[in-house]
């Protein structure tokens, strides 16, 4: 089984990746932290790389090499925006989280990369997401946002991270029949 996560910035990804990792018993590949790394070898902040990366395409071909070492195995999930792509016939789960709910998410959890004040972490959060669909669509020819590129949609907005993991193991229950 390869589940493949998407969805917009401080909807959850990498928290129910890590659950569904532990839960199902896979492999985990979180293409965020490699998407850090990268930024932080670079000097720049992941604003600074998501803006250089809509017109530098190397960038996304070394994040690929994620994807490419994983062509032909089985049994992980990857948190990855556009993993659904590379995995045409995984379970492609897709969460979003309304913009002002993503943004206190993630100036909670005081990523060390993203060190900033609240309207900040808000302005950077819609910053990265346009960028990074223009930057999908201009390298891929996809739109990583539209609902139809995936099996399950969720909308973690209202939801706690336990109230997002029940809701979505649930589904994946029932979508997977076990």
């Amino acid at each position: 089984m390869i589940i493949t996560i998407s969805g917009t910035p401080g909807s959850g990804k990498t928290t129910l990746a890590e659950f569904l990792a532990k839960k199902l018993n896979l492999r985990i590949y979180l293409v965020g932290e490699l998407v850090r790394k990268i930024a932080e070898k670079k000097g720049l902040s992941i604003i600074e790389l998501d803006k250089k990366a809509v017109n530098d395409k190397g960038i996304d071909r070394e994040i690929d090499k994620i994807h490419a070492k994983l062509k032909g195995k089985d049994n992980f999930v990857i948190d990855s925006r556009v993993a659904f792509k590379f995995f045409p016939s995984s379970l492609k789960i897709f969460l979003y989280c309304k913009p002002e709910i993503a943004a206190k998410r993630i100036f909670k959890s005081k990523r060390k990369t993203e060190k900033m004040g609240f309207k900040d972490t808000l302005k950077e959060l819609k910053q990265r997401n346009k960028l990074d669909v223009l930057r999908y669509k201009r390298h891929y020819r996809i739109d990583i946002d539209n609902p139809k590129n995936y099996d399950l949609v969720i909308d973690t907005s209202k939801m706690d991270m336990e109230q997002m993991k029940s809701t979505a193991f649930s589904a994946i229950s029932r979508f997977l029949q076990f």
